[in-house]
């Protein structure tokens, strides 16, 4: 059973903010949200993330001073439309970009393979995802500390890319999307402007084992 986009969602601001805000409607069946989050704020303080008011699970996280990129998720997800809600445990979100996407057909049992993080200072972000088997699908939420244009690498799927600047940060932040065939995946961005330190955070998913399969397993 291929792991399948449901829906996605997404929001932006360079006005500061404790809590950020947007819908996000879930269906379907085997269901698993993914939420990502690329920020500035004044303090570098834990980011807490919710859906329907059900706590998420924070997979993958990566802060340099006080920026961070991270990836949430919730399993089996209440359907509907919904508020997704990222708050900070102390100062605020200066300057933001959030996204989600849902999935259907992802494992209900063992749904996460994987995760990696990194940073580093350059115009062009990877990381390196392995472990993986065909099938699998790897989300990434990538962050660069000035607001150009960024640009995901070949094979992607763009979920999500945004420039955002005020007085005190510029960002720009974003996810994407790919089936793995193999099993190693590296995802990338890059951006125009040198000078740039990138976070870069992935998470990969398990797809769920169809009921024909399952219950051939089960006989052997």
């Amino acid at each position: 059973m291929a792991i399948t986009v449901d829906s996605t969602g997404s929001t932006k601001s360079s006005v500061a903010s404790t809590v950020i805000a947007f819908s996000h409607t879930c269906q379907g069946n085997n269901r698993l949200l993914v939420v990502g989050v690329q920020q500035g704020t004044t303090i570098g303080s834990a980011i807490q993330a919710t859906y329907a008011g059900t706590s998420m699970t924070q997979q993958a996280v990566m802060g340099v001073g006080v920026h961070v990129a991270a990836i949430f998720t919730l399993l089996a997800p209440t359907t509907g439309t919904n508020t997704v809600s990222l708050t900070v445990s102390s100062g605020r979100f200066n300057t933001y970009s959030a996204e989600s996407v849902s999935f259907t057909s992802v494992n209900q049992t063992t749904p996460i393979r994987s995760t990696q993080s990194t940073f580093a200072a350059s115009s062009i972000a990877t990381v390196e995802v392995s472990g993986l088997s065909a099938g699998d699908m790897v989300i990434d939420s990538a962050l660069f500390t000035s607001a150009s244009a960024m640009t995901t690498g070949a094979g992607q799927t763009l979920i999500f890319a945004s420039t955002i600047t005020n007085a005190d940060f510029n960002i720009a932040g974003g996810m994407s999307i790919e089936t793995a065939t193999a099993s190693t995946i590296t995802m990338s961005w890059s951006q125009v402007s040198a000078g740039s330190t990138y976070l870069i955070t992935a998470v990969a998913l398990i797809e769920a084992v169809a009921a024909a399969q399952s219950q051939l397993i089960w006989m052997q």
